[in-house]
């Protein structure tokens, strides 16, 4: 079966639709976006129903304000399907960085994703489930987070961070090599990180964090 790669600077999809399919059947190479002081994105979508994000590769990403490999911004509703894509190198400022953030989708499923190499000055979120407007349902597995550093004494560094849901299932992720190295708050590093949920279970996971730091409070969990 053949098999297509477009090679893009960035990819925004904010018009209304239903079924998108981003790199499904033809895979995206997305590289040298961002650079500047405003929100960044790899791929951002918005007003969506049921899209799915497959088989992309998003690099070498910039910038001094927020920056994101993948974000599946509020306005997209039905299932959400995050898959295979490889995120990688991404560099920031002071502003949050992520690999990917879902912030929409009632039932989703997000699942061998490589998100690596992310390096900031600030917060650095190799996964982020977010729950706005509704409070989704789904899994998230065997996803392979890993070298996500923060040049921030305050950070935080977090490799899968869940921030609400109804049934959320995470299993057989990879997280390691997160890094602080000046460090110096409560929980700077975290490899799974609950934040809210009503029902959110975690199993089979592997999580190996062996970071130091100059500073005096520091430890990870």
């Amino acid at each position: 079966k053949a098999r297509y790669v477009n090679k893009l600077v960035n990819m925004n999809v904010f018009a209304d639709d239903t079924g998108l399919e981003i790199g499904t059947t033809e895979a995206n190479n997305i590289s040298d976006y961002g650079g500047g002081a405003t929100a960044t994105y790899g791929i951002g979508i918005n007003g969506q129903n049921a899209p799915k994000i497959e088989n992309n590769s998003v690099t070498s990403g910039t910038g001094s304000g927020a920056v994101y490999g993948i974000n599946v911004a509020a306005a997209c509703d039905g299932s959400l399907i995050l898959n295979a894509n490889y995120i990688s190198d991404i560099t920031g400022g002071s502003g949050i960085l992520y690999g990917i953030f879902a912030e929409s989708g009632g039932n989703r499923s997000i699942y061998s994703n490589q998100i690596f190499n992310l390096n900031g000055a600030g917060t650095v979120y190799g996964l982020y489930w977010a729950t706005n407007p509704i409070s989704p349902s789904g899994d998230i597995y065997k996803n392979n987070v890993y070298n996500l550093t923060s040049t921030s004494s305050s950070g935080p560094v977090r490799g899968i961070y869940i921030d609400g849901g109804t049934t959320v299932n995470v299993y057989n992720n990879f997280v390691s090599d997160l890094k602080m190295p000046a460090g110096n708050a409560a929980e700077p590093i975290t490899g799974i990180h609950v934040n809210a949920g009503t029902s959110v279970r975690l199993f089979y996971n592997t999580i190996f964090l062996n970071a130091t730091s100059s500073g005096i409070n520091f430890g990870s969990i």
